[in-house]
């Protein structure tokens, strides 16, 4: 453990206590801990990246494994998944055009952002959809079409464990965590990544990765407001 000379908190590392210090004694370094400083920032950048690139092979030897088991045993393995990539029956949802209420929000896979303004995401269920080459809003238009019905018209699923893209499947463990925030009075808060039944004005962020608090609270920042202004 270190211990911090401004403020006595203590790090487990030298990297996490000069990226400390930048965040909370900024305007008391010297010059020589300023460079320390920048040192820790890129010592955290190739930590990421090397990260993301084990991940990458891991998901690569995944997929290939999930080949290899279609082919042998007649892809029964792989009906979970198929299963819950299909939009969701109707349910308790109404017809389109019994409600019309909007959010905004984003979905960070592994610190990148999924881009919903793309035309294959837009309008692609009248109930709940993106639209005019819009990726950070989405519209609902029926009763009951809540943020998880609208992920799954455009083939993304999610819950506690498991975040399925259109190409990927990324589950919980040590190389990422599905979390889920939503602001609907001013204040960010911690759900459980579920159904969420939106209402205008509110914000939604949905991620998978490994994350540090300050990390989130950029991402929360980073979500558009602007469903606040629309009726």
């Amino acid at each position: 453990m270190v211990e911090c000379e401004f403020c006595e908190e203590e790090f487990e590392d030298e990297t996490e206590l000069h990226l400390h210090w930048e965040e909370k004694h900024e305007e008391e370094l010297n010059s020589h801990q300023e460079e320390k400083v920048k040192k820790a920032k890129r010592e955290k950048k190739k930590e990421r990246e090397r990260k993301r690139a084990k991940r990458k092979e891991y998901r690569n030897y995944a997929v290939l494994g999930v080949i290899l088991v279609a082919l042998v045993g007649g892809g029964a393995m792989l009906a979970p998944q198929l299963t819950s990539s299909m939009p969701e029956a109707p349910g308790n949802v109404g017809p389109a055009g019994s409600a019309h209420y909007h959010a905004d929000f984003s979905v960070v896979v592994e610190g990148e952002e999924i881009d919903f303004s793309r035309s294959e995401y837009q309008v692609v269920s009248s109930k709940a959809h993106v639209e005019g080459g819009n990726g950070d809003v989405v519209h609902s238009h029926a009763t009951g079409a809540h943020f998880r019905f609208f992920m799954r018209t455009l083939g993304f699923d999610y819950n506690s464990t498991f975040l399925q893209t259109p190409g990927d499947t990324y589950r919980e463990g040590e190389n990422g965590e599905v979390r889920m925030f939503v602001n609907t009075d001013e204040d960010w808060r911690e759900i459980e990544p579920t159904d969420f039944r939106f209402e205008t004005g509110d914000q939604i962020l949905l991620t998978y990765g490994n994350y540090t608090e300050e990390e989130i609270g950029e991402l929360q920042s980073q979500v558009t407001t602007q469903s606040q202004s629309m009726s």
